[in-house]
């Protein structure tokens, strides 16, 4: 199994790539499933699940946690992983040699060798025993859910934004100098 390393994280930089970070946020929202910012013992069980089928017992994460918030500066808050914490422990997995973790997790959500997220093709087919006239409904949940991810999204784009336009106010003030 191929475990390209270049699109993912930067060997001289020793940091993730644009993609790299961009893909494994993506995950880290995925089981975030309050939307706090932090992965939860139960969260994080729940992504070790779905992506190795293998249960994390309660000793192993307590252990997990002591390791990030040990090795990664702001890896923990609350008792719970930070999406530092998170980018910290796949860090962890490269610098051990084992680039086959966080291949595995992107490529169980949906991402190939170039980063791209290329969801199965099944998962984007209804169900054959559907009929072509029926209709898929959102409970009030899952709109609270988009809506939620929606305001969330905003938020950091906006603050993103933000920072840029500070930025280029500080290039053009020194233009003027």
């Amino acid at each position: 199994i191929s475990c390209p390393l270049a699109p993912l994280y930067d060997v001289y930089t020793q940091e993730f790539t644009s993609r790299g970070r961009r893909a494994l946020k993506r995950v880290f929202r995925i089981f975030d499933a309050d939307r706090d910012g932090l992965l939860s013992d139960q969260e994080l069980m729940n992504l070790q699940y779905r992506t190795f089928a293998i249960h994390l017992r309660n000793d192993e994460v307590v252990a997990l946690k002591k390791q990030v918030s040990k090795g990664v500066t702001q890896g923990t808050r609350n008792d719970a992983i930070t999406f530092e914490g998170f980018l910290g422990l796949m860090r962890m997995f490269i610098d051990r040699s084992q680039p086959q973790t966080p291949w595995t997790i992107l490529r169980n959500h949906g991402y190939d060798d170039d980063l791209e997220f290329r969801p199965r093709p099944e998962l984007l087919q209804p169900p054959d025993s559907w009929s072509h006239d029926q209709l898929t409904v959102l409970s009030r949940g899952a709109e609270e859910f988009l809506v939620d991810v929606f305001h969330q999204t905003a938020r950091e784009a906006s603050a993103g934004a933000d920072a840029a336009a500070a930025a280029a106010a500080a290039a053009d003030d020194d233009d003027d100098d």
